[in-house]
């Protein structure tokens, strides 16, 4: 690697273009490819384009778009920006182009190694007894998604697709889902192989675990009457091997997945990523994840949803109303303590993973008492969660299979730190085109907390759903909740009370 001076260094950390693609699944390539360059090539591009879309429908992959696009990447080489290039590039591999899909598996694989180089320089030049800066961890996990994304996009070059994903899914998620499937899982263990800057600090291996359970808890110190009541609270996790949660087949993840975009089908970019982090019949991990969108687009019910139709158990938490002793637990000094949220949950669900969800994290307050967002810096990062200390068992434990999701209306006012460690999805609010799907997922859920027989009360009929579609386009928020209110005014409307 060149020497980088300290100001070179800093402007190669940002983030690359390449990684900015791809943690959107909702781009359109020919969008994307029309705003590359300049006016003066405008009509190339739109050529380029046509031609694009002429050959995909031969085919899911093709081998050559004709001369436009050697005459659109010589106008980018010669005014255009690094990022344009960037651009026209993963426009054409989305696009079916076998050679830009090879292309781009390359840059994601030179990427994945400048990006390891990067660390290690950063971490070299920290002095002498600081800790490693959270820059280096994030290098780290950059160099192994652009190494994911490698993989996957040289296997759809070779015409192959994710078993767990539609025909028609976009590519990019078919990549990132083969990625993830062929690579991802080991980027995930081998994160616990990484070789600290500071060996001392590093755990000697413990006993007991598998590929299906974890030892969270090896022992519980002290002789003290306290400690033995609360070892025997914990009796069920002390030197014993916990369970993990295993994912389903491929085929039982491609119904859940037609299961959900059907009735979440405004939030079917969000399903595809999260389901891209599940690797078949392998315990279970999905990434640390916020869902950002408008209050009462459903975000927390559709986590909720995802989550049990994966067989996770869930314990769900409002931040907004909560302080760091939620998450931590509290010492057991204390005459009313009680363990940390994640021993908790492990202790109720018998299983090693479970899923934790957090509801509007960015309203979680500070006060004397701490704030949620603290504890969850160390929680979120797995080599910290390996050997995290409970204040109620005064322990190390290992939380680290523990999963975490978030929703929040807006990222702002949220530590950079924290954010850092989540993949933060967007979800739109629902369009009058979403009513018909959403419309039949909720006026279910009225019959089941009615208590209506579904034989006896049929869905909306056509003119029901014309008249319930005409109501939500005129409302003022274009939300669940407000598609919720419209269709209980349409069962009320038939003359249907609560029933006993």
């Amino acid at each position: 690697m060149t020497v980088l001076t300290d100001a070179q260094l800093r402007e190669a950390v940002q983030f690359p273009e390449l990684l900015e693609l791809d943690t959107r699944d909702d781009i359109d390539w020919v969008k994307l490819l029309m705003s590359t360059g300049g006016p003066d090539s405008a009509h190339d591009r739109a050529t380029l384009v046509w031609s694009l879309e002429r050959e995909a429908k031969l085919g899911a992959t093709f081998e050559d778009p004709g001369p436009s696009y050697a005459r659109v990447a010589t106008a980018l080489a010669n005014g255009g920006t690094p990022d344009d290039q960037t651009r026209l590039l993963y426009a054409c591999a989305m696009a079916g182009w076998s050679e830009a899909q090879l292309r781009l598996g390359s840059a994601f694989a030179a990427l994945a190694v400048d990006q390891q180089e990067l660390a290690l320089e950063v971490a070299r030049r920290t002095p002498a007894g600081e800790p490693t800066p959270q820059l280096v961890a994030r290098l780290r996990h950059r160099s192994e998604t652009a190494a994911t994304m490698a993989v996957g996009w040289s296997a759809v070059a070779a015409g192959r697709r994710a078993t767990t994903r539609t025909d028609d899914t976009p590519l990019s998620v078919h990549a990132r889902s083969l990625g993830v499937e062929l690579f991802g899982a080991p980027a995930w263990a081998a994160r616990d192989r990484y070789v600290s800057e500071d060996p001392v600090d590093e755990p000697e291996p413990r006993p007991g675990g598998s590929e299906t359970h974890v030892l969270v808890l090896e022992r519980i110190a002290g002789a003290t009457t306290y400690a033995k009541d609360v070892a025997a609270s914990v009796s069920g996790l002390v030197g014993k091997d916990v369970l993990l949660a295993l994912a389903p087949g491929a085929n039982e993840i491609r119904r859940i997945r037609c299961e959900l975009v059907d009735a979440w089908p405004h939030a079917a970019t969000i399903v595809d990523a999260i389901l891209g982090d599940v690797v078949p019949t392998r315990p279970m991990r999905i990434r640390p994840t916020m869902v950002v969108g408008p209050p009462g687009a459903g975000k927390s019910r559709l986590l909720c949803a995802l989550l049990d139709c994966l067989g996770i158990p869930t314990a769900t938490l409002d931040a907004a109303s909560c302080a760091d002793h939620a998450i931590t637990g509290s010492p057991r000094r204390w005459s009313h303590s009680y363990p940390s949220l994640p021993i908790a949950t492990i202790l109720g669900t018998s299983v090693a993973n479970p899923a934790l969800l957090l509801d509007e994290i960015e309203k979680a307050a500070r006060s004397s008492a701490g704030s949620l967002h603290d504890p969850l810096l160390g929680l979120l990062e797995r080599d910290t969660a390996r050997r995290w200390r409970d204040q109620f068992l005064d322990a190390q434990v290992d939380v680290s299979w523990v999963q975490w999701c978030f929703t929040g209306n807006t990222t702002n006012g949220m530590p950079e730190p924290l954010l850092s460690r989540l993949r933060v999805l967007r979800m739109p609010s629902p369009g009058v085109e979403h009513v018909p799907a959403l419309a039949r997922t909720l006026w279910s859920d009225l019959l089941v907390e009615r208590q209506l027989d579904r034989r006896l009360e049929p869905g909306l009929d056509a003119m029901e759903l014309e008249a319930v579609s005409a109501a939500f386009a005129a409302s003022k928020g274009a939300s669940l909740r407000a598609l919720r209110r419209i269709i209980e005014a349409a069962l009320d409307a038939r003359g249907m009370g609560w029933r006993n």
